[in-house]
């Protein structure tokens, strides 16, 4: 990639001006699973049990508001960062942007975890069909070792 996810603020801009660079970035400070996680957290926990910091970003998800995220934002880089890029392009745009970019790799997942789950079904399927086999080796051997 060469742009945060979270930011919009280009790697060069990391490299240049942070000790750990740009996929330090992109590891500690937005990472972008952890994002998805508060995100899901959000849609799973009652509203009742909710922080102040939790209800503000529900209000604003329903809201339609994406206005919390940190659009041109690092603290890694010092105070508010702008860089060239957020500024040229609307936080609606860049939003619609990753929004795009999340749903296509949730789509892979999905993709590969149906793989996986075929799979895992043949091996079942495949274990079912050798369990007698196994169980009739086992029965003869049983006087075997006596």
């Amino acid at each position: 990639r060469m742009s945060c996810f979270i930011c919009s603020i280009s790697a060069d801009e990391f490299d240049r001006n942070t000790r750990g660079g740009f996929a330090d970035h992109i590891h500690k400070s937005h990472n972008l699973w952890n994002y998805l996680f508060f995100l899901y957290h959000l849609r799973r926990k009652p509203l009742d049990e909710f922080t102040g910091q939790e209800s503000y970003v529900m209000e604003m998800i329903e809201a339609k508001d994406m206005s919390f995220f940190p659009l041109g934002k690092a603290m890694d880089l010092g105070s508010n960062t702008d860089n060239a890029n957020a500024d040229a392009v609307s936080p609606e745009v860049l939003l619609q942007n990753k929004l795009e970019e999340v749903q296509a790799e949730l789509q892979q997942m999905g993709k590969t975890l149906q793989q996986q789950m075929e799979s895992n079904a043949k091996l079942v399927e495949l274990t079912q069909r050798q369990l007698p086999k196994t169980r009739s080796i086992s029965q003869s051997m049983k006087g075997f070792y006596r």
